[in-house]
């Protein structure tokens, strides 16, 4: 597996950029109107704090500058905005540790990440097994025990990550948030509103590629991405594909681990959402994940497909 780790600034990117500056004044949003995502997370965790590390946890008392910012529906939005450039520019990934099984889990969202970081979880704290959580709360419990740096001790550990077909991933996402969404959609404040709750297929590819790399979310980044900052580290992942379910229960099984819906039949074929034009530019976009995770083949097949 070759992972690029370098940064390139080309005419390329300042078009891009140029491109977003255009969306973004079109969109005439310049306030936060949507999910507030702190007080959210807040609220889901009530009652869950023993599965949430002390280094998590919210603070009691918010910073008076903070709760002034909040207030002010213009300064919570550039606020926001200045976080997500912040945190596109150190790229950090996140990873799930079980210290007694020697094993770290690199979360990659839209790729079985829910039920793997359940399992994980469980495998962390056995007595997690009696609480019956909804997604949102089993969501919110991973993000709030991820480790955005290496602790002592961690390198020795076996670090692993699932991925998924890029082109199966964003109809996922798609479908998750913009066809399907549910009442409240998350995507609505994003870049100072660019997307639209009920934007077509096409609609939405097409404004993903204006979006930089460095400022596209978790949903939205490419896989490889998740991965970078841990090759850099000098440690070895192994890449297990979420559509070999045989593989993934292989390499866990023997950890007595169980991935919960690895390679869950789907109701829908991802391959409807595509024409010719979104198939080469969701190609383009994740290039380096189609070719450093083999799927190159899907993508012929994928073509092929249209063509017939």
């Amino acid at each position: 597996m070759n992972i690029y780790l370098g940064h390139n600034f080309s005419m390329k990117k300042i078009r891009q950029f140029l491109q977003l500056f255009v969306a973004i004044a079109r969109s005439r949003k310049l306030r936060y109107t949507g999910v507030d995502f702190t007080a959210r997370r807040a609220a889901v965790l009530t009652g869950l704090e023993q599965f949430i590390p002390a280094a998590s946890r919210p603070p009691q008392r918010m910073h008076p500058v903070k709760t002034w910012i909040l207030k002010s529906p213009h300064l919570k939005a550039i606020a926001g905005h200045a976080l997500l450039l912040k945190s596109g520019r150190r790229r950090t990934t996140g990873h799930l540790s079980v210290p007694k099984l020697g094993l770290s889990y690199i979360r990659i969202p839209r790729a079985a990440s829910t039920g793997t970081g359940h399992m994980m979880l469980t495998a962390l704290y056995p007595d997690l097994c009696r609480q019956k959580l909804s997604t949102e709360e089993i969501n919110f419990l991973i993000d709030a025990n991820l480790k955005h740096r290496l602790e002592p001790g961690e390198k020795r550990n076996t670090f692993f990550t699932i991925v998924r077909n890029p082109f199966a991933r964003i109809v996922s996402v798609y479908r998750a948030f913009f066809e399907m969404p549910s009442t409240r959609f998350l995507y609505e404040d994003y870049l100072f509103g660019i997307f639209r709750n009920g934007m077509s297929f096409k609609e939405f590819v097409n404004m993903l590629m204006k979006i930089p790399d460095a400022l596209k979310d978790q949903h939205l980044q490419a896989q490889h991405t998740f991965v970078r900052s841990y090759v850099a580290a000098h440690i070895d992942v192994t890449i297990l594909k979420l559509e070999d379910s045989d593989a993934v229960r292989a390499f866990l099984s023997p950890r007595n681990l169980f991935p919960e819906h690895i390679n869950r039949t789907s109701t829908y074929d991802y391959r409807l959402y595509y024409d010719r034009e979104t198939v080469s530019r969701v190609y383009n976009l994740y290039l380096e994940d189609i070719v450093a995770f083999g799927y190159i083949g899907v993508y012929h097949e994928l073509k092929r497909s249209l063509k017939e």
